[in-house]
């Protein structure tokens, strides 16, 4: 993406494949429908986002709406990262819908400078931003300061 390659980095996969060591409770893999379902839910414990965001990160999104849905999930936690990342990798799906909800998970996470690199890169494939997306940049600056 543009200029975003330097402000985000994946987040680091998790090993819960396999079990991990004894001291570690021992959660099965999940598949990309049931982390949706998951990451949907405001009741899923914290802990368990890493596992649900590297279930969804890497695969293919088929549709705009989708894509949406897993960005505003993000956003609901403030996962600005992982969000970045997926928006990255779906860019051929990309909408204002799906920018404005990446939009919001900066804004959540106090990133500022990120939202602002979104709709710069987001601009040069003309797609026009709607004064949430503004607000969202301008919201993010604000709890950042």
């Amino acid at each position: 993406m543009g200029n975003l390659g330097s402000l985000v980095s994946p987040p680091p996969p998790t090993q819960h494949s396999q079990p991990p060591h004894h001291h570690e409770p021992w959660r099965p893999s999940v598949d990309k429908m049931s982390a949706l379902h998951l990451l949907r839910s405001r009741e899923t414990p914290m802990g368990l986002m890493p596992e649900l965001v590297n279930a969804t990160i890497g695969h293919q999104i088929s549709s705009a709406r989708e894509l949406t849905l897993l960005l505003a999930s993000f956003a609901r936690r403030a996962l600005w990262r992982s969000a970045v990342v997926l928006l990255s990798q779906a860019r051929a799906v990309v909408d204002m819908p799906a920018l404005g909800a990446a939009l919001a998970a900066c804004e959540r996470g106090s990133q500022w400078s990120v939202a602002a690199a979104l709709l710069e890169d987001f601009q040069s494939q003309l797609l026009s931003p709607d004064d949430g997306a503004a607000a969202s940049v301008l919201a993010a600056a604000w709890m950042a300061s």
